[in-house]
């Protein structure tokens, strides 16, 4: 107990319940049936307690005077949610059969979940079909492909610097990154390849059968790694040595 309230619980976290000196209230069972009550603010129109129900996963409801605030969904038979779950507005229908998301005026269309979906909105335009083929794009920005996910890949992002990032692969046995003052090169993809950076800093790695053997240098990094017998490397100043590992290290 406080002078802003009281909280409390019951045989935790069976029962766990919380009282504000503003008037709110919440009540929670084992953290799957949620509610909360916000008494109406003071002021004309202000008549209607705003308040918000969920029953994991089954149902979630918010009731509220602002009409852009209420929501109510029954899941997975349809409804709507607001600024739940990372997302401004998720609108389904006999779940996976149809949902939508909204975020920042970006909407994703699955119809159904997870094997078809449509981007639009906010100058975002794109199509897949997981996890055969895929493409998400907008204009000045980015440029994401996918053929037989996560196989074969190409995205390019920052589309309006002078150089962009360029990702492109086809595992396992090709991958290349690119962009301002580097350079990522696989071959039998995780295992041989080389690494070449100009900016901000200088350094240049080459992987054999890596994680095993690598060797780097450069501006204040260093690797040299010949696991598990010997292993030697300063990145930003801090030095490790091991030997024969795990036995010294």
């Amino acid at each position: 107990v406080s002078d802003d309230g009281e909280t409390g619980n019951l045989l935790y976290p069976l029962f766990t319940w919380r009282r504000q000196s503003d008037g709110f209230q919440a009540f929670s069972v084992f953290q799957l049936i949620n509610l909360s009550k916000q008494p109406p603010a003071a002021g004309p129109g202000s008549e209607t307690t705003d308040s918000s129900l969920d029953i994991w996963p089954l149902y979630f409801s918010r009731q509220s005077d602002d009409p852009a605030s209420r929501y109510r969904a029954v899941f997975p038979f349809g409804g709507t949610l607001k600024n739940r779950f990372g997302r401004d507005r998720i609108d389904f229908t006999l779940f996976p059969l149809y949902a939508r998301t909204q975020k920042s005026g970006r909407q994703i269309t699955h119809a159904p979940w997870p094997f078809l979906r449509f981007y639009s909105g906010d100058g975002c335009d794109g199509f897949e079909f997981g996890p055969f083929y895929g493409r998400n794009r907008r204009a000045g920005e980015y440029d994401h492909r996918f053929w037989l996910w996560p196989l074969g890949y190409k995205s390019v992002d920052h589309l309006s610097e002078p150089v962009p990032d360029v990702k492109v692969g086809f595992l396992p046995f090709y991958s290349r990154d690119t962009g301002p003052g580097y350079i990522r090169e696989n071959f039998a993809w995780p295992f041989l390849g080389y690494t070449r950076i100009t900016a901000p800093y200088a350094y240049q790695e080459q992987r054999y059968l890596w994680p095993f053997l690598v060797q780097g240098k450069g501006d204040g990094r260093l690797v040299n790694r010949w696991a598990p017998f010997y292993s030697h490397s300063i990145i930003k100043g801090s030095e490790k040595h091991w030997l024969l590992w795990p036995l010294f290290r």
